[in-house]
């Protein structure tokens, strides 16, 4: 895993890309749309003749509303566009290729805007979550960056108002505006996430994955992790096992 968003978009043959401990079986016309948390490996033989683009960014070369739209996925986002979208998404990738080799004043505008509009055409092709733009997108976004870097961390409320600029009441009414959920439920889908990827990626007992995705209490812990993915987290890993 990384600080960055990586889109693979298969253009010939094929690979196995195993997201979270799952593999899914890409092949020509088909892509993945990953997020920073999650834990991910491309397998493939030579006899598969792989023929990809990745695109990789981060979350400050996205606008505000792109962002909000962005944090609003069900990652990893594994789709097959429709062929014309699938030609603009491949247009796109190529001409991010080629500008990324010049070193003009407008390329990285020019890079900025392909990008948007790169992950745009990805996003009307699959289902996401709607919402609507938010005025005062810029400031929780900023508490939505401040979460993510420190979400396994014993953060709160106070640290995120703090951080932000704002009272207690204020950021709580701009992140749920923002996001349509509490900040502790946000917190608390991050830890559940990361601990679900950590239960799918590696062998790290319950307990301790418990405590590396921020939790502090192993029965809240599977308080959360059981009304999220309706199962518990022992359960929902003997079930994947099963799966691989």
């Amino acid at each position: 895993w990384h600080d960055y968003y990586e889109i693979e978009v298969v253009i010939g043959g094929g690979c196995d890309f195993v997201i979270d401990g799952i593999k899914y079986e890409l092949k020509k016309g088909q892509l993945c749309f990953i997020s920073p948390i999650d834990f991910h490996c491309l397998k493939m033989n030579e006899s598969d003749n792989l023929e990809n683009f990745n695109i990789s960014f981060v979350e400050e070369l996205m606008s505000d509303t792109v962002m909000m739209f962005i944090s609003k996925l069900d990652f990893p986002l594994v789709i097959e566009p429709g062929k014309k979208s699938f030609e603009r998404i491949v247009k796109y990738c190529q001409t991010i290729v080629e500008i990324q080799s010049r070193e003009d004043r407008v390329s990285g505008y020019y890079l900025k805007n392909l990008a948007e509009c790169l992950v745009m055409e990805i996003m009307s092709c699959s289902i996401s979550k709607k919402g609507d733009v938010y005025e005062n997108s810029s400031y929780a976004r900023k508490a939505l960056e401040y979460i993510k870097n420190n979400f396994t961390d014993e953060i709160t409320v106070d640290d995120i108002s703090k951080y932000c600029g704002f009272s207690k009441s204020h950021m709580a009414k701009l992140f749920k505006d923002f996001t349509g959920l509490t900040i502790h439920d946000y917190i608390s889908e991050m830890r559940c996430r990361y601990a679900k990827n950590l239960i799918l990626s590696t062998d790290i007992s319950i307990m301790d994955i418990c405590f590396e995705s921020g939790f502090n209490d192993y029965a809240h812990f599977m308080y959360a992790f059981k009304n999220k993915y309706h199962t518990s987290p022992n359960k929902y890993r003997k079930t994947y096992d099963i799966m691989k």
